[in-house]
């Protein structure tokens, strides 16, 4: 996947996540939305919280983009 491919998918998601409802972003990606207002990516099990939407746009591109 393009990294232009993957911020696409990655800002998307942002756009649709909720408190309540994580958004899946790839087979293994998946962003939640936090009661505090930040969010967190899990990757294959792995998770980074507190982030703010850039942060996580950026987390989220740099897993999908990874070879």
């Amino acid at each position: 996947m393009t990294k232009q491919e993957a911020t696409k998918l990655a800002e998307n998601a942002v756009r649709l996540v909720t408190v309540s409802r994580p958004e899946p972003v790839a087979d293994t990606t998946v962003l939640f939305k936090n009661e505090d207002g930040t969010y967190s990516v899990t990757d294959n099990g792995e998770e980074v919280d507190g982030l703010d939407s850039r942060e996580a746009i950026r987390i989220i591109v740099e897993n999908l983009t990874t070879e």
